[in-house]
């Protein structure tokens, strides 16, 4: 009996008359399954992942869609459902590697950062002892301090409009800007996060109302509370 190497399936009748083939079948490519490609070694697509297995009359297994990046250029790639991966943002953004099971970012790097005071949702803004900015690996640092931390309400106040930039000196990736409350009840107040290239021009990039529901401590536009 004939057979076709991993891949291929027989096609055509075939005959064998004394030892010799006096009609021989072809070897045709098993089709890739949905959203595979490369017969007759078929991987998923780019932007899918999934293990596809050849068992000569078919192809077994799925390919499911990587995890979209906001922001990303090009199709991302990945190895599993998280953790994808982007090699080019649009234009103005800026790559933040994920490690892991963690997605790669797109990521807006500029030099001038700002958190800008909207309206208040509770009572007034929430008092504070420092406003942080958090950047795209994670960490929070000061741009502004006015005392140090504490849980006695011992800070400032800040109005509607009030702004607070920051030159960071060489273009940044930011994620999130907030503060630290001193108070351990309920306040609250909308806060924008903006940048610029140039210090004049400026573009909101997130926007929250933060309520100081958990008492106090950090607040961040992004919605945590570390």
């Amino acid at each position: 009996t004939p057979s076709c190497n991993n891949g291929y399936n027989i096609s055509g009748s075939y005959l064998c008359s004394l030892g010799a083939w006096t009609r021989s079948p072809s070897c045709l490519a098993v089709p890739c399954p949905t959203l595979s490609s490369g017969a007759p070694a078929c991987t998923c697509n780019s932007g899918y992942y999934g293990t596809l297995t050849d068992s000569q009359a078919t192809w077994s297994g799925t390919c499911t869609a990587c995890a979209a990046i906001a922001g990303c250029a090009v199709t991302p790639t990945c190895s599993t459902t998280s953790g994808s991966r982007c090699s080019q943002c649009t234009a103005g953004l800026t790559v933040a590697p994920g490690t892991g099971m963690t997605s790669d970012q797109c990521q807006y790097k500029y030099r001038y950062w700002r958190l800008r005071l909207g309206a208040v949702s509770v009572s007034h803004f929430p008092r504070v002892s420092r406003y942080v900015f958090k950047s795209a690996t994670g960490t929070t640092s000061n741009f502004l301090v006015y005392t140090t931390d504490n849980c006695v309400d011992s800070g400032n106040i800040d109005s509607t409009g009030n702004t607070f930039a920051y030159d960071f000196g060489s273009p940044t990736a930011i994620v999130a800007g907030g503060f630290y409350t001193v108070f351990s009840g309920l306040r609250g107040g909308t806060f924008y996060l903006d940048y610029s290239s140039d210090s004049s021009s400026w573009t909101q990039l997130a926007g929250m109302d933060l309520q100081t529901a958990y008492g106090c401590g950090i607040y961040l536009t992004d919605g945590t509370h570390p």
